[in-house]
């Protein structure tokens, strides 16, 4: 039998003995390595877990609130009390989660519905690419940062199968009050691409042609004598053609 090993000597470090050696922790340390080789892999695990996954199918629409000007979500979603809030507030829990019933009365009767991320984090320096990052799910700068589409012409492309031709005539990506902040198709074919609404006491902008109508409808006829023949199908080829 081996002697057993005396214990460490207090204030003394375990390094140096004499209850764990050097050799000591060598010893376990490769012990440790050579086992973890008989744990689950955690790749396993993943695949355990997102198997046989059957989603339910059921959502008709998606949509997708963005606030580059928002107020601070430590105000409003996840209400973090100081000194400074206002008695108005009316602070009120739900769960573990404090909530503003008195800024968001009606909001807050939806909580039921509603998931608060708080493990979301951002590396993006300037809010320009923290806009743009939020929109397209991936990093900007990268190699297709400039070309990914934005995540609702993502879901108008998983969605265009169940259109009706007959009776869905509003464009599927529909974006309100956007300006100039919104990405658009990207790589995917423009009909994907959000049409904007900016609300005006004339109707809808994007809808006018800034010349009128008549002159529009000239120019459009010169485009289709042109090059219709391109337009239809895909005669020089599907690379023409996505392009």
């Amino acid at each position: 039998m081996k002697p057993s090993i005396p214990s460490p000597i207090p204030t003394t470090s375990p390094l140096l003995g004499p209850g764990f050696s050097r050799r000591g922790f060598l010893e376990l340390g490769a012990t440790g390595l050579v086992a973890s080789w008989f744990l689950p892999s955690n790749k396993v695990w993943a695949d355990t877990t997102s198997a046989n996954v059957v989603t339910k199918n059921t959502a008709k629409n998606a949509i997708f609130v963005f606030l580059p000007g928002a107020p601070s979500q430590t105000d409003t979603w996840d209400l973090k009390e100081t000194a400074a809030t206002p008695a108005d507030f009316q602070a009120t829990s739900y769960g573990n989660l404090r909530w503003p019933k008195g800024l968001l009365p009606k909001l807050g009767d939806q909580l039921g519905d509603l998931a608060v991320v708080r493990s979301v984090q951002s590396w993006a320096l300037v809010h320009g690419l923290a806009q743009s990052c939020s929109q397209i799910s991936r990093n900007p700068t990268g190699a297709l940062g400039n070309v990914s589409p934005h995540l609702g012409a993502v879901v108008a492309l998983e969605m265009e199968t169940r259109r009706d031709p007959a009776r869905d005539v509003l464009p599927s990506f529909v974006a309100l009050n956007t300006g100039s902040n919104i990405v658009g198709a990207g790589y995917l074919p423009s009909r994907y691409a959000p049409f904007s609404v900016q609300p005006s006491t004339t109707g809808l902008p994007a809808l006018q042609h800034p010349d009128n109508a008549t002159r529009f409808a000239v120019r459009w006829n010169d485009l289709q004598k042109m090059d219709a023949a391109l337009r239809a199908g895909e005669p020089i080829g599907k690379p023409a053609a996505d392009m």
